[in-house]
C-alpha cells in the first residue's frame, strides 16, 4: 500500500517526479589576500533557499580554500552523476587569464599570472562536475566583479582581464547552461551592504517561478538586472539546449508536462532512415514503468509496443521523429509522449509520469 501511495504521488506531482536534482552553492567572501566581500554569503543563502523551494537538494560551501573547493567539487560530481538536473552556483571573485575563466578560492595569492592554474579553479572544470546529469546541466557564476588581484599580479606574457570573459561558447556540452552575472569585461554590482547583488536577487526571485521555460527564465533575470542597474549590468548566458522546452517548476497542466522532458510538436515526420530508438528495451523498474517496450518503424512514423508485468501487450501508433535522438507523439490525450536516446539508454516520458529509463534487450 505504501508503494502504491508513493507511485500515485509521483504521478500527481510533477516536481516529485524528478528522480534527483542536485545543487552545489558556493560563497567565497573572506579572501586571505584581499578585503572581504560583503554579500556572497547573503547571495548564496538566497539562491539556496530558492533552489530548495524548486526541489533541489542543496550542498552549501562557504569560504573554501583551493583544497576545500576541489574536494567539494569532487564530492558533488558523484552526487550529480545520474541526477536529472545538476547546478553549481558560485559567488565570489573570478578572473580571466588568456581567455580562461577562473573561480578564486579564499587562500589564493595570485602573485603571478602563471599561478592561476595552480591556485584557482577553471570554470570549465566546474562544468565537468555537472556533466553526469542526464537532462540539464547549469553553472551560474556570480563572479564578474572587478579583479582585485590584477594590480599586483606579474603578467609575464599573459593577458589579464578586468574580470571574467565570455569564452564558454566553445564546447560546453549538450543540454547545458552557463550563466554569468555580467557580460564579458563588465563590472557586476554587489548591492547594498548586508543585502544581495542585483543578479542574485533576480535569480532567487525567478528560480521558483512556476511554468516558465528555463530559457525564458534566464532572459527574465537578464531584464531584471538591467532594470535594477540602470542598464549598466547585463547578465550573459551561453546555452546548448535542444528544441525541447525545459521547466524547473511546472505546476500547471497547460504547460508541457514532466518539466524537462516535454516539448512542442515535432518539426518533421519523415523517418529518414534508422532511428536509434528502434528495437527492444527493458527496465528493472517494474513498479512505475512497463517492464519491456519495443519501438518499430510504421511507414513514415513509429509504433511503440509495451508489455505489462503480466505479459499483456498494448500499442501506441503515430510517433514521429523530432530530432536524431528523439521521437514524440500524442496517441492519447493532448500532451506529448517522448522517447529519447542517449548512448545505450532510452528514456520514455509520459505526461505527469516518472521518466522511465530502459536498456537494450534481445527481441522477444
Amino acid at each position: 500500500m505504501r508503494l502504491l501511495l508513493f507511485a500515485l504521488l509521483l504521478i500527481l506531482s510533477p516536481n516529485l517526479a524528478w528522480a534527483k536534482r542536485e545543487a552545489l552553492v558556493i560563497a567565497n567572501a573572506n579572501y586571505a589576500a584581499q578585503s572581504p566581500l560583503a554579500n556572497p554569503a547573503n547571495d548564496a543563502r538566497a539562491v539556496a533557499k530558492a533552489l530548495t523551494a524548486t526541489g533541489f537538494t542543496v550542498t552549501p560551501v562557504n569560504n573554501a580554500s583551493k583544497a576545500q573547493l576541489e574536494a567539494a567539487l569532487r564530492q558533488f560530481r558523484r552526487k550529480a552523476a545520474g541526477a536529472e538536473v545538476a547546478l553549481i552556483y558560485f559567488a565570489g571573485h573570478g578572473i580571466s587569464i588568456d581567455d580562461t575563466n577562473y573561480l578564486i578560492p579564499t587562500d589564493a595569492q595570485l602573485m603571478h599570472a602563471d599561478d592561476a592554474p595552480l591556485e584557482a579553479i577553471k570554470v570549465t572544470d566546474a562544468l565537468a562536475m555537472v556533466s553526469g546529469a542526464t537532462r540539464l546541466r547549469i553553472v551560474i557564476v556570480d563572479a564578474c566583479r572587478n579583479n582585485p588581484f590584477r594590480s599586483r599580479m606579474v603578467r609575464g606574457t599573459r593577458s589579464i582581464g578586468l574580470g571574467l570573459k565570455s569564452v564558454e561558447e566553445l564546447g560546453i556540452g549538450a543540454d547545458t547552461i552557463v550563466a554569468y552575472s555580467a557580460a564579458g569585461g563588465q563590472f557586476a554590482q554587489d548591492g547594498p551592504a548586508n543585502g544581495n547583488s542585483p543578479f542574485a536577487l533576480a535569480l532567487a526571485r525567478r528560480l521558483p517561478q512556476s511554468n516558465t521555460e528555463v530559457g525564458l527564465l534566464f532572459r527574465q533575470i537578464r531584464d531584471d538586472v538591467l532594470k535594477t542597474t540602470g542598464q549598466r549590468q547585463e547578465p550573459f548566458v551561453y546555452s546548448s539546449l535542444s528544441a525541447r522546452e525545459y521547466y524547473l517548476n511546472r505546476t500547471s497542466a497547460s504547460a508541457p508536462a514532466n518539466n524537462i522532458a516535454a516539448g512542442a510538436a515535432p518539426a518533421v515526420s519523415q523517418s529518414r532512415g534508422a532511428h536509434p530508438a528502434l528495437g527492444d528495451w527493458k527496465t528493472d523498474n517494474i513498479l512505475l514503468c512497463a517492464p519491456r517496450i519495443r519501438v518499430a518503424a510504421d511507414g513514415d512514423k513509429f509504433r511503440l509496443s509495451q508489455w505489462n508485468i503480466y505479459g499483456m501487450r498494448s500499442d501506441s501508433n503515430g510517433f514521429e521523429r523530432k530530432t536524431e535522438t528523439q521521437l514524440v507523439g500524442k496517441p492519447i490525450g493532448l500532451e506529448w509522449d517522448s522517447l529519447g536516446v542517449q548512448g545505450d539508454v532510452l528514456t520514455f516520458t509520459r505526461p505527469f509520469n516518472f521518466p522511465c529509463e530502459y536498456k537494450r534487450a534481445p527481441p522477444r
